[in-house]
């Protein structure tokens, strides 16, 4: 093929963006490095490269060399393959999207559950080793003329590139060409019947003698298309074709179905056209100058640049049309709802009151809004998508299933606003007031949450995969089943239809999330560096991979949660319910676990946890049979309940431990600190306590029969066996607690009422 080929003049015409050098592309490989969009790769040597999951959209590779290369779901959309050698590469689950394979060497290649949608594979060489999913083999053999005479009824052949490709006489009813390229294509004679051509462009098309009876041509491109008077054409369609090729002229147009019809640039000038069906027609640029329009269904049509000066659009639908750069004159009749979208959307109401408007179902992307007062507006399912709303306030604002994505709310007043079902996508919020807001269900997926205040804001079942919420405020927020982890993201989905693929966690580093409820949400390698989760409710959350290093989690209820492989180094955990929590592979060292609950609480061997903590961990859960357990440091720990009777346990130190209702029968307790321990309800019948330290101990209801105590604490005893005789006969109850027996200060006395 040479240099003058008119193809390769028209794909680099086709670049709208400038190539940037690589340099060294050998030492950005083994750093790691795998951003190469919009590369100047031609001719390159790639021969047996790591390339798996590398980006290169846009990249030139014309004539590289990329023999048994490895681009596994590497993304290749829109990049230049032209003339290059792909013998023996491993092209499985790659994004070649748009790409232009012309020409390309694809010998023992494999290209198993690639993305081959709109890519260009004329003349590209293949062999029997060559690894290709059936659709797009199928393709392959249309493309260059390999299988004439099969039958390709039903086929797929969805986001197919079949420009200028011979079909003549094919049969191809209930084919599946949904947004296929047949533009120039040779269709004469062929069965189309029932096919699906919805949003194909079949611009400049052979349908002569073509049967489409039945056939679904929603939004299909009919410009120049060649149609005979043999040519079996749907009534609907075939009023299309001659709109868009200016044959229609003295055909009535009221009440007539044109939904999802493409139009552009069609001249509708002074036509009548009253309560005829336009939803989601694309007018773009069309000329409907003076045009009646009155009563008309124009909800979704896509009126970019169109022309309504003196047009008479009294009672039409114009929920979520395109309003963007249309032409409207003093004499337009429109009603005041639609004028007020058409001003904001072309940037002529700025002054306006916005406040308790009726925005519902208007499409406002793209407008710029920012520190607008739309205060308890009605924008309910509109389109906002990237609106700049920086500084507006938007308090009491009812934006339920509006679509908010890419959106630009920085600083914004979202208080008591409802969001509920709302797409929020990447949208930034940076610093927004969000307090009582309402996000139940709603997709904040990727979203720019930092420095944000979520306090009391309801985000049950939200999607915050990928969300920056860094110093976010979300105190009292409620998460329940909210999702935030990644456990359902693939990250080497190229194909995914969202043109947004977070790679990084979701960041919650320093959020404050005291008393949030976070039951049941997935936060699986969720970022909460220093977080303050402070008694909050994370009962079988699934906190799995997520980094708690340093956390706040003081009396937080983690029930039954999911804390595999957990990085909680240094968290404060201090009164935590943590019964049920599956802690196997966690890291927990230097973990601040005083009165936690670790009752039925997993670990694994690889699970990083203090001595001191383990060997709690292993009394609560049944295992101190036989056990010294003299001189242990069991300071703090949380033991109510626990069996520990006849357990030697001399000069260990339980000072500030949670014995409430402890078995300590015949234990030998002897020189053990209990100060400040809480020993309310424990059988410590028969125990030995001589020279044990009791200062500041809770012993309502203990039983201390028989056991041998120091002849001070035994005088103590009997004044708070009196002390609580005294509280039944005179109606007060107050805890009673051992204290120190020499003291000069009366309101530490013994008997000192409240002690």
């Amino acid at each position: 093929m040479d240099s003058g080929d008119p193809q390769l003049i028209q794909i680099a015409k086709a670049y709208p963006v400038t190539l940037r050098p690589v340099g060294d592309l050998g030492a950005k490989l083994e750093a790691g490095e795998r951003d190469f969009r919009w590369a100047d790769l031609r001719k390159a040597n790639l021969s047996q490269r790591d390339l798996s999951g590398a980006d290169l959209r846009g990249a030139n590779l014309n004539r590289a060399r990329l023999s048994q290369v490895n681009l596994s779901h590497a993304n290749l959309s829109g990049a230049n393959l032209t003339q290059a050698d792909l013998s023996g590469a491993d092209l499985n689950g790659a994004n070649l999207s748009g790409a232009n394979l012309l020409g390309t060497n694809l010998i023992g290649a494999s290209l198993l559950g690639a993305n081959l949608t709109d890519a260009n594979l004329r003349w590209v060489v293949i062999s029997p080793k060559t690894q290709m999913d059936l659709k797009w083999h199928l393709v392959w053999t249309i493309i260059n003329g390999v299988a004439q005479g099969e039958s390709l009824a039903q086929a797929d052949l969805s986001g197919a590139n079949l420009e200028r490709a011979d079909l003549r006489g094919r049969d191809l009813t209930r084919a599946n060409l949904r947004g296929a390229r047949l533009a120039a294509a040779n269709l004469r004679g062929a069965n189309l019947s029932q096919a699906n051509l919805s949003e194909a462009n079949l611009e400049g098309a052979d349908l002569t003698q073509a049967n489409l009876r039945g056939a679904k041509l929603e939004l299909a491109n009919l410009r120049r298309v060649l149609v005979s008077s043999e040519t079996q054409l749907d009534p609907k369609w075939r009023l299309v074709w001659e709109l868009v090729n200016g044959r229609a002229q003295e055909k009535k147009l009221n009440h007539v179905d044109l939904s999802r019809a493409i139009l552009e640039r069609a001249d509708l000038r002074g036509r009548d056209l009253t309560r005829a069906n336009l939803r989601g027609a694309r007018l773009a640029a069309a000329n409907l100058r003076g045009a009646n329009l009155s009563q008309a269904n124009l909800s979704e049509a896509n009126l970019e640049g169109a022309d309504l000066t003196q047009a008479n659009l009294r009672g039409a639908k114009l929920e979520l049309a395109n309003l963007r750069r249309v032409l409207v004159s003093s004499e337009t009749q429109l009603d005041p709802k639609w004028r007020l979208v058409w001003e904001l959307v072309n940037g002529r109401a700025q002054a306006r009151n916005l406040i308790y408007a009726d925005l519902s179902r208007a499409n406002l992307s793209q407008a710029d809004l920012s520190g607008v007062k739309l205060t308890g507006a009605s924008l309910v399912e509109a389109d906002l998508r990237g609106t700049n709303l920086s500084g507006a306030n938007l308090r009491w604002a009812e934006l339920g299933k509006a679509n908010l994505s890419q959106a630009d709310l920085r600083g914004a007043n979202l208080s008591q606003t409802n969001l509920n079902k709302a797409n929020l996508e990447g949208t930034n919020l940076c610093g927004a007031s969000l307090i009582k807001a309402e996000l139940v269900r709603a997709k904040l997926v990727g979203a720019k949450l930092v420095g944000a205040k979520l306090i009391g804001a309801n985000l049950s079942k939200a999607s915050l995969v990928g969300t920056d919420l860094r110093e976010a405020n979300l105190i009292g927020t409620n998460l329940s089943e909210a999702k935030l982890g990644r456990s359902g993201l693939n990250l080497l989905d190229v194909n995914a239809p969202s043109p947004l693929r977070y790679l990084s966690q979701t960041d919650l580093s320093g959020a404050d999330l005291r008393k949030a409820n976070l039951s049941r949400a997935d936060l699986s390698q969720v970022k909460l560096i220093g977080a303050n989760l402070s008694r909050a409710s994370l009962s079988r959350a699934d906190l799995s991979g997520a980094d708690l290093s340093a956390a706040s989690l003081n009396k937080a209820k983690l029930g039954e949660a999911n804390l595999t492989q957990t990085k909680l180094g240094r968290a404060k955990l201090r009164n935590a319910y943590l019964s049920g929590a599956d802690l196997s592979g966690a890291n927990l060292r230097g973990a601040d676990l005083k009165l936690a609950n670790l009752r039925r609480s997993i670990l694994s061997p690889e699970t990083q946890l203090d001595a001191k903590w383990h060997l709690v961990w292993e009394l609560v859960n049944g295992r101190p049979d036989n056990r010294n357990l003299e001189g242990a440091d069991l300071s703090g720990a949380n033991l109510n309940w626990i069996d520990l009777g006849g357990v030697k346990l001399v000069g260990a130190n339980l000072s500030g431990a949670n014995l409430i209702g402890a078995n300590l029968s015949g234990a030998d307790l002897s020189r053990a600190n209990l100060s400040g321990a809480d020993l309310s309800w424990a059988d410590l019948s028969y125990a030995n306590l001589e020279g044990s330290n009791l200062d500041h101990a809770t012993v309502e209801g203990a039983n201390l029969k028989g056991a041998r105590l120091d002849f001070k604490w035994k005088w103590i005893w009997l004044s708070l066996w009196l002390k609580g005789l005294a509280s039944v006969w005179f109606g007060y109850r107050d805890v009673p607690r051992l204290l120190p027996p020499a003291t000069s200060d009366p309101h530490r006395h013994p008997l000192a009422k409240g002690n």
